[in-house]
């Protein structure tokens, strides 16, 4: 019993220190100094994750605005159609829109269903041969 208690009283003192120990070899680095803090590497890649965030948040909020086109390809006559629907995009809305090209800088252009209030947008581009109110184009390519 006393044998024991003994090995535990040497594992309290000899864990912590070694953990300790381990710790501050595997921390240390370009993202934690000896001590544990942060460094400025980590601080910097912090922020960018913060910014990421913020920019996946107004992503949204432009998938909102201008939700994705339904849309059909045939390969065989290189030739498509884009509609839209109350549904299109996966965004349920009260409003059908019509089918534009958008331009999102850094981004691929895509059709995007859009409002009638927001067809001035520099972003928007008609679909050549389609009616301007039509909410469905079909395109060659």
């Amino acid at each position: 019993m006393l044998i024991i208690i003994y090995e535990i009283s040497w594992c309290n003192y000899i864990v912590p220190a070694m953990l300790i120990l381990m710790l501050s070899f595997f921390y240390e680095g370009p993202f934690f100094d000896s001590t544990g803090s942060p460094t400025q590497t980590w601080r910097e890649i912090e922020e960018s994750l913060l910014e990421l965030g913020e920019e996946e948040e107004r992503l949204k909020k432009v998938h909102l605005r201008f939700p994705s086109c339904n849309s059909h390809f045939d390969s065989n006559n290189n030739a498509g159609e884009v509609w839209c629907t109350k549904k299109s995009g996966g965004v349920t809305r009260n409003w059908v829109g019509v089918p534009r090209k958008f331009h999102l800088p850094g981004r691929r252009v895509r059709c995007a269903c859009v409002q009638e209030r927001d067809l001035n947008d520099p972003k928007l581009q008609p679909y050549p041969d389609c009616p301007a109110s039509s909410t469905s184009c079909n395109f060659n390519v």
